[in-house]
């Protein structure tokens, strides 16, 4: 062979060479661009799960925001099968018709309703599938207040079907299903229907040894309804306790003793002056500290409402609880709040109120988690707004108490003004103040308010005298709680009167000073 062949034979390998590598290179480059368009689009479809909350009258829209959260920590989901015009509200799983074999009870919102359904689905352990078996359509359009529950509530070793909430026209509703007796399919008996201006709650009561064994049934629950009396005067607080009993020859709830009330009256200007159909309004009223009327020395108990911050706080003597002020529904006499534990968010309570005068209110509370309450909660009764109440050491010869009470009463004498070290003027009365800023050089600047109003109140607590402002404003630096100090400066034709407002926090049973700077008033009086 010549060495031209030789030359040709090793030459042509070397030529293809670079055409299989790129071949190579190309089907690599190819194969991973698919790959990554592939699992791009696969996370882009795991999506969070939507909270969807239809708007109610006096609600208004909220932005949510948009999410990508892993599939599995998405725990509402529905075992049942859900129509296309329905929209998942919630789901509760229970063995409802104790075969052995968890079922579940859904709410959904259809798109052609604005009332909430409930669906129970029944476990068919044949196909291992949930199926529709009943249907319940509620007169509940208020999402927020909605709740059920299944309890035996009767004591005959039955659950019942226990659903609560708010319509359209503020009434409290409360509907309860058991299963018939009259048929072999599960089919449910309405045996409560309850729609009322008033507070609707359902009274535990222990039952005895042999029912938990099941050897024999219990106590049934009853119903309490608390309503305003439809034959009172105009002004009056005067209330209907009503009680639903079971009966069981009937296999429904009825209506049982009506116990009157007597309430306080009050001037329909005063109540004007609360109930003009806002609940800001209301909230204004509620807004500071109440305390229970039939608290013992040893067990104080205190409730701070504050609207703007939109939580309420419950304390006794060692311990507190904070809940976040969700949702506001006005009642005849009173308002509904619904509440949320900032601890733990999964615990909201329904909480009542009603007016029992110009500086009193009743409170009811509910655990809106599917437990029942007992007749007299611990936090349930009567209280009395701090800065109204007559205590009784005010009567004792305290000299600072007195001292205190006679400088609150110099600052609010009337026609007086007063100079801040923070550059402002503020005039008093007995209930309001108005506070100028000194500087005029930017009066009309857009961000300088011109002036500052707000009200003022003098109250007692544990024998001392304090004085709270609270501005109009959201935030402004007059609003709080101060203990009050006084000093003198006389010269030859005049004497500076000088009041000390140092900021306080009021607790059960302490009152501590905030660390920041005191505001300090001064005053100008000419002598002879």
């Amino acid at each position: 062979m010549s060495s031209r062949a030789k030359q040709a034979i090793v030459e042509k390998p070397m030529k293809k060479l670079p055409t299989i590598l790129f071949i190579v290179i190309a089907i690599v480059i190819l194969t991973f661009a698919i790959f990554s368009h592939i699992y791009s689009n696969t996370e882009n479809t795991i999506t969070g799960a939507k909270t969807v909350i239809p708007l109610t009258p006096g609600t208004e829209p909220t932005k949510e925001e948009t999410k990508n959260i892993a599939a599995e920590t998405i725990t509402v989901t529905s075992l049942v099968p859900l129509n296309k015009d329905e929209t998942l509200l919630n789901a509760y799983t229970v063995d409802f018709d104790k075969d052995g074999y968890d079922d579940q009870i859904i709410s959904v919102k259809r798109a052609n309703s604005v009332y909430i359904t409930v669906i129970i689905g029944l476990f068919n352990p044949v196909y291992a599938t949930y199926e529709r078996t009943v249907v319940l359509k509620t007169q509940i359009d208020q999402v927020q207040t909605f709740s059920y529950y299944v309890r035996d509530i009767t004591g005959t070793h039955t659950n019942t079907l226990v659903l609560t909430g708010f319509d359209n026209k503020n009434n409290s509703v409360m509907k309860a299903y058991m299963p018939s007796r009259t048929s072999s399919k599960l089919q449910l008996k309405c045996v409560l229907d309850l729609s009322v201006d008033g507070t609707i709650f359902v009274q535990e009561v222990s039952q005895i040894a042999t029912y938990d064994l099941g050897q024999t049934d219990g106590s049934s629950f009853p119903i309490w309804v608390y309503m305003p009396d439809p034959n009172a005067k105009e002004g009056s607080l005067d209330q209907l306790q009503i009680e639903y009993v079971w009966n069981k020859n009937t296999y429904s709830y009825q209506k049982g003793k009506v116990k009157f009330i007597t309430g306080k009256s009050i001037t329909a200007q005063e109540l004007r002056k609360i109930q003009d159909g806002t609940v800001s309004t209301f909230a204004e009223f509620l807004d500071g500290l109440w305390i229970k009327s039939s608290s013992s020395d040893n067990e104080l108990r205190y409730i701070s409402f504050d609207y703007a911050a939109k939580e309420v706080n419950f304390a006794q003597k060692d311990a507190q609880e904070i809940f976040d002020w969700k949702q506001s529904t006005l009642r005849r006499n009173g308002i509904m709040l619904m509440l949320n534990n900032t601890s733990i968010s999964s615990l909201t309570r329904r909480f009542d109120i009603a007016l029992v005068s110009t500086d009193e209110i009743n409170i009811k509370i509910a655990d809106n988690v599917g437990m029942t309450i007992g007749a007299d909660p611990l936090w349930d009764g009567n209280y009395k707004k701090v800065n109204s109440l007559e205590n009784t050491e005010q009567n004792k010869t305290n000299n600072e108490s007195l001292i205190g009470s006679k400088i609150i009463d110099s600052l609010l004498a009337a026609n007086s003004s007063w100079t801040t070290d923070t550059d402002y003027t503020m005039e008093f009365t007995t209930t309001t103040f108005k506070a100028t800023p000194q500087d005029t050089k930017n009066l009309h600047s857009k961000n300088t308010i011109l002036e500052e109003k707000g009200t003022v109140s003098k109250f007692t607590i544990r024998n001392e005298v304090f004085l709270e402002l609270k501005s109009s404003l959201p935030k402004s630096n007059f609003t709080g709680i101060y203990r009050v100090r006084s000093t003198n400066e006389k010269g030859e034709n005049a004497t500076t009167v000088q009041i000390t407002l140092i900021p306080v926090t009021i607790q059960v049973d302490l009152t501590e000073e905030k660390h920041v700077k005191p505001l300090r008033l001064s005053r100008t009086i000419q002598t002879e």
